[in-house]
């Protein structure tokens, strides 16, 4: 049997033929919605066939290059013209609000959504990074101390509180972790930003979370970068 190859007009032809097949089963599916043959059927919860089923790595990396592959600037551009027809007055929703009944249910429903996710530790940590991102985009004033004083000293420690290098342990971002085989942490913070809460409660806090995980935290504030002899206090505190 010859090799089959498709030329330029048989693609196109199929291109029609596909396009055509699936007008015709969204009527049909359309219509049945409408006959009411899907009413009596509860595909929520364990009723669904996918219920407590995954996707495999391997899959979802497959579905994300078809994804890919389909936002092509050509459709982000068509995509994006839609949506300009949809701004302001051009939105059917426009000057319309929702009611309180509907507002009190969706967020319930957000509020049960979050709760189950937070359960995953995958999706907390994401969230954690992307909220802390936003809001430490650079090393604090007294964070850079540290980092200077790592450098001259060489103690072997690793900044970890913004950018690529965010640490999350046990859904706190230290500041600052050994790299030299220690388990231990550096925590830097300024009594101004520490709000409502005491200082002797912040440090029981942050350190009883990281023992958890077999670290020692070390607490350093501005009590102890303002000093004269600062960097000699700070590496006694260190232990270096």
């Amino acid at each position: 049997m010859g090799s089959y190859i498709r030329t330029l007009k048989h693609r196109k032809k199929m291109r029609l033929i596909i396009k055509r097949q699936g007008k015709s089963i969204g009527k049909r599916i359309k219509l049945m919605w409408e006959r009411g043959v899907f009413d009596k059927r509860d595909f929520k919860g364990k009723n669904n066939p996918n219920y407590g089923k995954h996707h495999s790595e391997k899959m979802r990396k497959k579905i994300g290059r078809l994804i890919k592959k389909t936002r092509t600037p050509k459709i982000r551009l068509k995509l994006s013209n839609l949506a300009k027809k949809r701004i302001g007055k051009l939105n059917p929703f426009y000057g319309k609000h929702h009611s309180e009944k509907t507002k009190t249910m969706v967020a319930k429903k957000n509020k049960i959504n979050t709760k189950r996710n937070w359960k995953n530790p995958i999706y907390r940590e994401k969230v954690i990074r992307n909220v802390f991102k936003s809001l430490h985009k650079k090393p604090s004033f007294y964070e850079k101390k540290i980092i200077e004083l790592n450098k001259k000293y060489n103690l072997g420690y690793k900044y970890t509180g913004s950018g690529k290098q965010i640490t999350i342990i046990g859904g706190k971002i230290p500041d600052f972790i050994n790299v030299n085989g220690r388990k231990v942490i550096i925590e830097v913070y300024s009594k101004g930003h520490l709000g409502n809460l005491k200082p002797y409660n912040y440090e029981f806090i942050r350190s009883r979370n990281f023992s958890k995980y077999g670290y020692t935290t070390i607490f350093l504030n501005e009590n102890d970068l303002f000093k004269d002899d600062w960097e000699e206090h700070c590496l006694k505190k260190l232990g270096g």
